[in-house]
């Protein structure tokens, strides 16, 4: 689980890092990044919608699986960023190891890990 201080909670701060935010695409899933230019910890959000699963149990799973690959690289992670997770359908055939590795990848593309 992540911290309250590492979460995205506000619809205004998700619209605000899709619109102004670079994206970076996987196979999975898309990464929206935004720098705040502050030294506050590093916020993320994750958007499951009904067009991926119609079930709230799988898009809940989903959402814990990358909140748990997330929560194991936050030390790693650079400070002051907004991050989005805008998942793909995809993501519903991989095995939570897979999903883990993704992300891992992924944020070190976005330069948000080193």
């Amino acid at each position: 689980m992540l911290k309250a201080e590492n979460r995205l909670r506000s619809d205004s701060d998700f619209k605000k890092v899709k619109d102004k935010g670079t994206l970076t695409q996987s196979e999975d899933f898309a990464l929206a990044t935004l720098d705040r230019g502050d030294a506050n910890p590093t916020r993320f959000g994750f958007v499951v919608s009904t067009k991926i699963s119609k079930s709230a149990v799988a898009r809940n799973g989903i959402k814990r699986a990358l909140r748990a690959s997330v929560a194991g690289l936050i030390i790693r992670v650079k400070a002051g960023q907004d991050v989005v997770f805008l998942v793909k359908a995809v993501i519903m055939k991989k095995k939570i190891k897979e999903v883990a590795y993704e992300v891992e990848r992924v944020m070190q593309n976005a330069k948000l890990i080193t």
